[in-house]
């Protein structure tokens, strides 16, 4: 999903969070995320599944490919909020 409506910056608590008021891709996910699987993406290209054939994410590159889009992908997940800023 696609949002390209920009929010406002005026009351921030960090002027340098203007920058991540929009536009923003959103992608949604049918599996829940376990802390392992957060554990594993904040390891750059380091996949521990590249023996499982049947497993998604073997190559390590599957939520990597979003520094294409983003410098600092935002994951919310497990009542967190996790900022990849490689």
């Amino acid at each position: 999903f696609f949002d390209d409506v920009p929010f406002p910056s005026e009351s921030l608590v960090d002027e340098r969070a203007a920058a991540m008021q929009g536009p923003a891709l959103i992608l949604g996910s049918s599996k829940p995320l376990t802390d392992e699987d957060i554990e594993r993406i904040q390891q750059l290209g380091r996949s521990q599944k590249q023996r499982s054939f049947s497993s998604v994410g073997r190559f390590g590159v599957g939520i990597n490919c979003l520094y294409h889009l983003s410098d600092t992908p935002v994951l919310l997940a497990n009542n967190a909020l996790h900022i990849f800023d490689p």
